[in-house]
């Protein structure tokens, strides 16, 4: 497992507290897929986070949108 999945410092978040990934994004789908699957794992691994994800370009959902879930 990488670090990323073992980091004490997000492992004791406050339960609630939400983390934003931002991927580029691709015309690829398997691309796109891949960087959700990690999302996926990423919010498993991390139940107590409120976990979501957003795309620069190209792909849904924008940035912008996720932020705008984000922040409601």
């Amino acid at each position: 497992m990488s670090a990323i999945f073992r980091n004490p410092d997000v492992n004791d978040s406050a339960p609630g507290t939400g983390l934003l990934l931002v991927g580029h994004g691709s015309r690829d789908a398997a691309g796109n897929a891949e960087f959700e699957d990690l999302v996926a794992r990423y919010r498993a691994a991390h139940p107590q986070l409120d976990v979501a994800h957003g795309y620069v370009e190209i792909a849904e959902p924008s940035l912008a949108a996720a932020l705008d879930r984000k922040s409601v």
